[in-house]
């Protein structure tokens, strides 16, 4: 049995990547804690679905949130407090960027201490990163890197990168999937929102912050001239607001809050077409690999997606959607009339070839090919 933490700077509330591998750890016999920041309306200690959450609370978290000193001075506090009470445990799972800094320092005074990276984007080129700090990260990681013994991403695209930026023969691929979800079709969005049965309900689901389409998707159906589509909008995020007003004024935009993991499969089913509208405004956006695109498969959602690499390929590759081929409102609007004009039962067809490969419990295979050297 290993000791083993997954480190992650946040407060682990709505992180189902970082619960399900600490999981996959725990139930291949190791101790397993997730360790977090306490910040926001969480515990400081608690069991989490049978996993030991360890929050670490900071005298200077009374400090405000809106100034990069201030902001410095509690990464230091909890830098010192995570080394000190964890440098001894076998291997760190460091998810991000910020948590690999904490564990290649800790690594640094323990060299036994194994190291996992788990980038879940491309982190020295995230969107909305300051120059100085993409500097940073770029350099630390080049630095740095190779105290990791193993390396991991959640797309095929972010792999190759890191693997030609550092000669890196380490790097893995665990996609961010769900887990298998039944085959059900369930009605919620029609019933809530009393949307008529012949029309299509394209869905946006996943956090509502800038980048990820939601001004140009809430724009396309303020404008759209017939009622044959309305999209739905659940999540949660910095664009709240915008969203529950646009939702207010025009009536083929619906607004619905985010919903437990456990319940998604009940909602995501209950649309006909499953929107990807990230923006390509960084690298680590055009690279992206969403979780949202395998839990519109887990549900048989025929797909509508910006055109980013991985994204691309996956859609057109297993025939189960459409790609949008210019960002803008016309753009939008084009794609969606193309996409009503298509016959969704063949992508139907073909997400049930793949939906019985593209999940948790397949994709946990590849994390533990990963450990397999570490856990003897």
């Amino acid at each position: 049995m290993k000791k083993i933490i997954s480190l992650t700077i946040n407060n682990f509330k709505n992180d189902n990547r970082v619960y399900r591998m600490a999981y996959a750890l725990q139930e291949w016999g190791n101790e397993v804690s997730v360790v977090g920041l306490l910040k926001g309306d969480v515990l400081e200690h608690e069991q989490f679905k049978g996993i030991t959450v360890h929050r670490m609370k900071l005298r200077s978290m009374s400090l405000p949130d809106n100034n990069k000193i201030f902001g410095m001075i509690k990464y230091i506090e909890l830098f010192f407090k995570i080394i000190f009470q964890y440098r001894k445990k076998d291997i760190w799972h460091c998810n991000d960027f910020e948590a690999f800094l904490i564990g290649a320092l800790a690594k640094i005074t323990r060299p036994k201490l194994v190291l996992i990276y788990d980038c879940h984007e491309y982190e020295r080129e995230r969107n909305g990163m300051p120059k100085i700090l993409r500097l940073f990260v770029k350099v630390f990681e080049r630095l740095f890197i190779p105290l990791a013994a193993e390396v991991i991403t959640v797309g095929p695209s972010i792999k190759k990168e890191y693997e030609r930026l550092y000669g890196l023969h380490n790097v893995h691929l665990v996609r961010n999937t769900p887990h298998l979800m039944p085959d059900e079709k369930h009605n919620r969005f029609r019933e809530v929102f009393s949307i008529r049965a012949e029309q299509k309900i394209f869905l946006y689901q996943g956090i509502l912050t800038h980048g990820r389409g939601l001004d140009i998707l809430l724009e396309t159906f303020a404008q759209r001239q017939t009622d044959d589509a309305v999209v739905v909008i659940m999540g949660h995020g910095i664009l709240l607001e915008k969203v529950k007003q646009y939702a207010e004024k025009y009536p083929l935009i619906f607004f619905h809050p985010s919903v437990p993991y456990e319940q998604i499969y009940q909602y995501t089913s209950s649309a006909d077409v499953g929107l990807n509208t990230v923006q390509n405004t960084s690298l680590s956006y055009y690279y992206c690999f969403p979780n949202k695109l395998f839990e519109y498969i887990q549900a048989q959602l025929p797909i509508l997606t910006n055109d980013l690499p991985d994204c691309t390929e996956l859609v057109t590759t297993n025939k189960i959607g459409h790609v949008i081929q210019e960002y803008s409102v016309v753009g939008f609007q084009t794609a969606i009339n193309q996409m009503l004009a298509m016959d969704l039962q063949k992508f139907k067809a073909s997400l049930q070839l793949i939906k019985p490969h593209l999940h948790w419990d397949e994709e946990v295979n590849a994390m533990k090919k990963v450990y397999v050297p570490y856990l003897i």
